[in-house]
């Protein structure tokens, strides 16, 4: 019986495989992201997508997982499995940095990725497409076009 208050270990084991699912699910949709951007910027098409927010999706996979290591080690140490102090130590602190990079990645890196990349396009002879592009407070894709017929096309897929 658990004490009143904190959750039994059977939540906390369920707690941690639903965080530890939700932060492969970020690692996933990162790497989906690159994927994208990168077969797009080597074939450049008429007009490219660019969802720049997506790339922070690395820093909250990032985060979540580093969390739900250092929950795994707390649950075993309540099961009566802990690992050496010295042991864990050593892991939580090379977990701490990650989880606080983690978190500053999910801001910088859009932007990191963002500007170079916008420049390199502009250099190709792309240009913003801003009747094509979507911002929102939630959501933000950047369409770059290399002609303005290419653009009205987009913006017309948009509008569909």
């Amino acid at each position: 019986m658990s004490q009143k208050g904190t959750p039994s270990i059977a939540k906390k084991v369920v707690i941690l495989v639903v965080l530890t699912a939700i932060s492969l699910g970020a690692l996933v949709w990162f790497g989906f992201a690159v994927a994208s951007t990168v077969r797009q910027v080597a074939a450049l098409p008429p007009s490219l997508y660019v969802e720049p927010a997506l790339f922070g999706m690395l820093g909250i996979g990032l985060s979540l997982l580093s969390i739900c290591v250092m929950g795994g080690l707390e649950l075993l140490e309540k099961i009566k499995k802990p690992l050496r102090k010295k042991t864990e130590n050593r892991i939580f602190k090379l977990l701490q940095p990650v989880m606080l990079g983690g978190l500053a990645m999910i801001f910088v890196l859009p932007v990191m990725i963002h500007f170079p990349l916008s420049i390199y396009l502009n250099e190709q002879g792309y240009s913003d497409c801003e009747e094509a592009s979507s911002s929102g407070l939630r959501y933000q894709y950047i369409v770059y076009a290399k002609s303005e017929e290419a653009c009205r096309r987009a913006a017309e897929l948009e509008a569909k």
